[in-house]
């Protein structure tokens, strides 16, 4: 069984690649009326 399916809004996950969290979410079992909004972005490079 997949988290996806345990109707879970998302997950904060340790980066495999670099320090820090990536945060997934799973858009589908979000309520139809939920709003999502960046309060903070940062630019990355990926080729440092």
């Amino acid at each position: 069984m997949t988290i996806n399916r345990l109707a879970c809004d998302g997950l904060i996950v340790p980066s495999a690649r670099y320090e820090g969290k990536n945060l997934i979410v799973f858009t589908e079992n979000l309520d139809k009326d939920c709003v999502a909004e960046a309060v903070e972005s940062v630019e990355f490079s990926w080729r440092d």
